[in-house]
């Protein structure tokens, strides 16, 4: 009896083998949402390595659905990415998550829906998702920075879904990664320091160097470097938001009511402005800045904005005088710098550095997280 297994089991292992090898990938259903800048550069950058994914992944990645805030257009098969733009502003659907949501549904095999918005609408629908057993990718820190978190870790949970938000800190850096293996490993997060906004990074080094506010507001604007509505930057709720983040990846209770948060400049009143109005007005704060950002060189200091959260609770975001030798003070424009602080990394705090913005980091960040699901 031995000897007979002994002999056929080579040929039954060669055997499933073939037909594992010859088993059809199983299909990953992929919805974007929000095809704007960053999603435009997602996109084009998927179309450039979708050959070599289809010949390393163990699962095929196919673009399905495609919305933004206008038009909807779903597919039963795999759509061309190079055509995308095209069969969406050719489609007549307007947008719908419910009959989006029931539409993935009928795919055999994983959905992944990538969120890609500003919008606390979608991210409403994230727990939604997950509860369906759905993967979500998003840029939206509408999610985790809101009441929605509680919900989309039962979802996650419960569900089987997984969720991916790295990319709503610091873009394409591996920040809210680090902080989870951190926890997970049974480290004590003490305290989270740094800059936290690629946009407001590349502001305070420009204006510091003596370039006007309105100019350099205008230019990030139009390269895609700010939100769309730039007063949530220059408010501070972009980087109050992502303070939010970090701290409950860290483990700390934190809300946003939490955060003490001053804007960089007064913005008050111009709520009633549309974008394009608030960005041809905003020369009026040039001469305070660059009085602000003088004032800081006589000093031997440089303006930055800071986020710092600590263990209990508490967390402020603020422009403040930096020391010129502190490493807050010498990142480059643009980037992102958090030091964080632990038990483990009490003397010196690990440090994660790079850039913090920008249509093509964050893209890439984005779609590292989409060939994570098809391997």
């Amino acid at each position: 009896m031995n000897a007979t297994l002994a002999r056929s089991e080579p040929i039954a292992f060669r055997s499933v083998t073939k037909a594992r090898l010859v088993t059809k990938p199983q299909s990953v259903a992929v919805a974007l949402i929000g095809p704007g800048g960053v999603g435009s550069a997602l996109l084009e950058q998927w179309r450039a390595v979708q050959s070599k994914l289809e010949e390393t992944c163990r699962k095929t990645l196919e673009l399905r659905a495609i919305c933004n805030s206008k038009r909807m257009f779903l597919s039963g098969s795999k759509l061309s990415i190079a055509q995308w733009d095209q069969l969406l502003s050719d489609s007549t659907e307007s947008p719908d998550f419910g009959k989006l949501t029931y539409f993935l549904h009928q795919h055999v095999g994983d959905v992944v829906i990538i969120d890609i918005t500003a919008s606390p609408e979608v991210a409403s629908m994230h727990s939604e998702w997950l509860q369906c057993g759905f993967k979500v990718i998003t840029a939206n820190k509408h999610g985790m920075a809101s009441n929605h978190c509680a919900n989309i870790r039962r979802a996650e949970k419960l569900g089987g879904g997984s969720y991916f938000c790295e990319t709503t800190v610091g873009a394409g850096l591996p920040i809210l990664g680090v902080l989870t293996d951190l926890v997970r490993t049974g480290d004590d997060i003490q305290k989270i320091e740094g800059v936290l906004s690629g946009t407001l990074s590349h502001l305070m080094r420009r204006v510091g160097n003596g370039e006007k506010f309105s100019h350099v507001l205008r230019d990030l604007h139009a390269t895609g470097y700010t939100e769309p509505d730039p007063r949530i930057d220059l408010s501070g709720m972009d980087v109050a938001r992502k303070a939010v983040i970090l701290g409950r990846m860290a483990g700390i209770d934190l809300s946003l009511s939490d955060v003490e948060v001053e804007s960089l400049v007064p913005i008050e009143g111009c709520s009633a402005l549309t974008v394009s109005q608030f960005i041809s007005q905003c020369e009026v704060w040039d001469d305070q800045l660059a009085r602000s950002a003088i004032e800081a060189r006589s000093n031997g200091c440089v303006l930055q904005y800071v986020a710092t959260i600590t263990r209990d609770g508490k967390a402020r975001v603020a422009p403040v005088r930096i020391s010129n030798v502190h490493q807050l003070a010498q990142i480059p424009a643009g980037d992102n710098l958090v030091s964080i602080s632990s038990r483990r990394y009490a003397q010196s705090p690990l440090v994660i550095q790079g850039p913090g913005a920008g249509r093509e980091v964050t893209a890439a960040g984005l779609l590292a997280d989409l060939i994570r699901l098809a391997d």
